[in-house]
Formats: C-alpha cells, sequence, structure tokens
C-alpha cells in the first residue's frame, strides 16, 4: 500500500460517472426494489479492500469540523448531487419522531447515503483506494455521517449480506480481515426470500457476521423496512466456518472483533462517542468558518477538563489497559481488568468513556451489567461519563441485566432531566416488559420530573408490551401528573388506550380520574 501525499499536493478529485453505478447494480427484482447496498460485490470483496495491512489515518479528518451537509458536500464532483441532498434535506424536514437525538442534517446525512444513486458506492470506493487524495474531498461528509452514527446505539446483533457472483478472497477458518468500507447487512433473513435476491443476483454465498457495533439505520433510510445495518470502515471479522447448502448456496459464519488498528484515531473514536451529548455536538457545528483546532479533544470544554490531574503518561497508561483489555476474549478475565481499573477514586471522561467501550465488546449480560452498576456506583460522574455509560447498557442483550444496570444510573443522586433522553432511548430496547416497566417505575418516582418531560414518559411507557404492567407503571404515575396539562393528559390517555385487555385499560384510566 502507497503512502498517503501531503495535504498541500491534493486537489479536487472528479468522481465516475452513473454507469459505474448502474454497472455493480444486481438485476431488478419484479416484485420489489432490491436494496443493493445489502448484495457484496466483488470490489467489495476483493484483497484490497480485505487488507490485514495498516491503513493509515485519513488527512485532514481530524481537523475538519462538523458541518451542515450542503457544506459537507461541497467539492464533491458528482452528477446530480444537488438534487440528491435536496431530496435528503427534505425527507428530514417531514420526518417526524420527537424521541430522536438526530437534528435534521443528520437525519439527511444518513438518508442521502441511503438513495439509490451514485454516492454512497463513490464514497466507499474513495474509501477502499489507499490514496489521500481520492479522500479528502470527503472529508466533511464522513466528519457528519460519522458523529452523526455514533449518536445511534450499537446493534449487537447477528445480520446477514450475501456476495454477488464469486468469492476473489478465501474465507478459511480463523482468517482474520479488515473491510475498509462502509458496509451494510441486514437482520431480517426474510428479505432476501421476498425479493428474490439470491437468485436475481446470482449470489452463491451468505455472510452471517456476528456485529457489535453496527448501527441501525433503518428509521433514516429511503429502504425503511429492511433492518439494514451498517458497519464502520475499519471493521474486523474473523471466519468462524462455513456451511455448504443443497442447491449450491455457502453459508459461511463471521465474527466481527476488536481491531488492532484504528481507521480513524482511538481518542477521536471516543470523542465521538462523548460528542453524542447536544450540547458538545452543537458547540462543534459553530466551529463552521473558524479556524479547526489542532488537538483531537476539541469537542467542548466538558471533553477536555478532566476531573483526574494525572499526567499524560498516566492517562495513556490507563487507555493502554482498556485496549489490552479489549483483547481478552474470557469475559470474567476482562471485567476484572476493568473492575481493577474503577477502583482509581478519580478518572476522567475519556478513561470512562474507554471502558464503556470495552465493555461493549463483552458477550455476557451478567459481567456486562456488573461492570457498569459498578461506573453507576461512583460518588461522582460527570454529564459525559453519565451518558456513555447509560448508552453502553443498550449493548446489553439479557433484559434484566439491562434493566438492572438502567436503573442503577436513573436512581444514581446525579441523574437529572438531562439525562432523561438517553435512558428512555435505552429503556426502548428491553424486551422484557417487566423490566422495562420497572425501569420506568424509577422514573415515575425521580423527583426531578416535572410536567414537560411526562409526555416522553408516557410514549415510552406506551410501548411496554405487557397490558398489567403497563397499567401498573401508568396507575404509579398518574398521583404525579398534571391534571390540568393537555398534553399530559393526551399522552397518558394514548398510552392506556393501547392497552389491550378491557379490565386493565379501565383500571389505568380510572386512575387519571
Amino acid at each position: 500500500m502507497g503512502c498517503f501525499p501531503s495535504l498541500n499536493s491534493c486537489k479536487p478529485v472528479s468522481q465516475p460517472s452513473h454507469s459505474y453505478y448502474q454497472s455493480h447494480q444486481p438485476k431488478k427484482n419484479q416484485g420489489r426494489r432490491v436494496n443493493i447496498r445489502l448484495v457484496m460485490t466483488p470490489a467489495d470483496n476483493d484483497e484490497n479492500r480485505n487488507s490485514n495491512q495498516t491503513y493509515r489515518s485519513i488527512p485532514g479528518y481530524k481537523e475538519t469540523p462538523v458541518a451542515t451537509l450542503e457544506q459537507a458536500c461541497e467539492g464533491l464532483q458528482i452528477s446530480h448531487l444537488r438534487n440528491y441532498v435536496a431530496k435528503a434535506k427534505n425527507y428530514s424536514k417531514n420526518y417526524k419522531n420527537p424521541t430522536t437525538k438526530l437534528d435534521q442534517d443528520e437525519i439527511a446525512a444518513i438518508n442521502l447515503y441511503t438513495q439509490p444513486t451514485p454516492f454512497y458506492h463513490l464514497l466507499n470506493d474513495a474509501l477502499r483506494k489507499n490514496d489521500g487524495c481520492t479522500l479528502m474531498p470527503w472529508n466533511r461528509y464522513l466528519k457528519l455521517f460519522r458523529t452523526t452514527l455514533h449518536k445511534l446505539l450499537p446493534q449487537k446483533k447477528r445480520a446477514w449480506c450475501p456476495l454477488l457472483h464469486g468469492l476473489n478472497v478465501k474465507y478459511d477458518k480463523d482468517r482474520e480481515l479488515v473491510w475498509w468500507t462502509f458496509s451494510s447487512s441486514t437482520r431480517s433473513l426474510d428479505i432476501f426470500e421476498t425479493s428474490n435476491v439470491l437468485g436475481d443476483t446470482g449470489a452463491s454465498t451468505l455472510f452471517m457476521n456476528d456485529a457489535f457495533n453496527g448501527r441501525l439505520i433503518s428509521e433514516y433510510s429511503e429502504f425503511a423496512t429492511e433492518d439494514e445495518i451498517l458497519l464502520f470502515p475499519g471493521t474486523n471479522v474473523r471466519v468462524i466456518g462455513e456451511l455448504k447448502k443443497p442447491g449450491g448456496l455457502h453459508i459461511t459464519h463471521l465474527k466481527q472483533i476488536e481491531p488492532s488498528s484504528f481507521l480513524f484515531e482511538l481518542s477521536e473514536q471516543i470523542a465521538h462517542k462523548l460528542n453524542s451529548t447536544p450540547q458538545n455536538y452543537q458547540q462543534t457545528k459553530n466551529f463552521i468558518g473558524d479556524d479547526a483546532p489542532n488537538e483531537p479533544h476539541s469537542y467542548g470544554d466538558n471533553y477536555s477538563k478532566s476531573k483526574n490531574p494525572s499526567t499524560t503518561d498516566s492517562l495513556s497508561a490507563f487507555i493502554m489497559q482498556i485496549q489490552i483489555a479489549k483483547k481478552i476474549p474470557n469475559d470474567a478475565e476482562k471485567a476484572k481488568v476493568l473492575e481493577h481499573l474503577l477502583a482509581n477514586q478519580n478518572l476522567s471522561d475519556e478513561i470512562i468513556a474507554g471502558v464503556a467501550e470495552c465493555v461493549e465488546t463483552m458477550s455476557s449480560s451478567k459481567q456486562m451489567g456488573d461492570v457498569l452498576r459498578l461506573i453507576a456506583k461512583r460518588s461522582e460522574l460527570s454529564e459525559i461519563q453519565f451518558r456513555v455509560s447509560v448508552k453502553a447498557t443498550g449493548a446489553i442483550a439479557n433484559g434484566y441485566e439491562k434493566g438492572s444496570a438502567l436503573r442503577a444510573f436513573s436512581m444514581h443522586e446525579q441523574f437529572t432531566v438531562q439525562h432523561l433522553d438517553v435512558v428512555l432511548s435505552v429503556a426502548a430496547t428491553i424486551s422484557s416488559s417487566t423490566d422495562m416497566a420497572n425501569v420506568f417505575i424509577d422514573l415515575a418516582n425521580n423527583r426531578y420530573l416535572n410536567s414537560r418531560y411526562f409526555p416522553s414518559i408516557l410514549y415510552g411507557i406506551k410501548e411496554i408490551a405487557n397490558g398489567n404492567c403497563k397499567s401498573n407503571v401508568l396507575c404509579k404515575l398518574a398521583p404525579r401528573l398534571p391534571r390540568t396539562d393537555a398534553n399530559v393528559l393526551q399522552a397518558y390517555l394514548m398510552a392506556a388506550n393501547s392497552i389491550s385487555s378491557s379490565a386493565e385499560k379501565a383500571r389505568a384510566t380510572k386512575a387519571l380520574m
């Protein structure tokens, strides 16, 4: 792989025309539009993309501020790009979901990537090439896109992706590979039968990937029903095995693993994680048009002001411990390292964020919950430490462990309404009605809540599947609700009306009277 040229030597790079994109499309299905991002092409699967050589950080990316979508796309020579951007912005303006953490530019950035246009293919083609000049025009979009994706909860899910035509790479058992582009797959195997993707495209290999750091983008996608999981550039996978099915279909089992090197620097990854705090994110966007700061910690005052007056050397030692812990395959032993590290009284935002990130690499819900509850027991948690830790609970698969860890944070003495959005977001992912209800009961007893926050809580309660659990929560919350607030009353009655049992619906309704 060649070295990147200096920044000064780079000139704008023209992008290929529509013909390049069209030549890589699978045949259109008669009954359903095919999302071609879910089909891996030979170009996606060649030795250049799946290289285990170290890929240098993208030149100029670190200094690039977060911009609007229009600014992020300036300098990209793509036919009809203005129309694609306008369509994405129109989608974001019409998007309605009061619980989303994304602003209009962020929603539009995802939508633009998912449109059936050359845009996503040209971005990934630029990432695939080991050429700094090719990537530099994409820096502003990459910064906006990746900052947006880091606001979404990581998905620890099994996902599927078919391979178009034949294999260019040998997927021998235990081989480790690196995917340098944004990679799409789906949680729903049914769509390949519904759209006949395997038959229409000639795909004979189906990848089954156990990923832990993907982002579910369907809610903002042009293909909203396909449960699309997006993996970041630099994703490492290990081949677990292969199954040959009758008819010539090969199923190759992959598992995402911790990378030995990062396409984007570690400190930037943590900063992006912290940058999901709305206050810090908005502060970053205010840098547009100014000289970008050189330090990777320019994401808001909270990030750079550590409670720990320790030296840079000790901070580096902590970060190194976290990186070593990530590579420990046994969750119990990994948890011991993190618990030992958390025994220190004064830990910076960066270290707590690193611990939370390490927790997300675990498989054991019990071990994940134990470490996160240990964080929740700390007497002092900064705004950032609280948020990144709560977000990490979203990666716990077991409903009881997830609910228990989330309740530990919601009952923390420093929990305030500022943390409500991230708590509600994680609570919505709990599968057990009982465990979800317990979280909302704790929230109902929180002394900081007032009428303006009740509708958001009630919308969350509405999603509890079990009618008895939902009714119990509503009955406990009802005495606290102001009877003169129309928005609160409407949200409560909507939640009560969603109960299928007549008796439980009546009980919840009468509790408000």
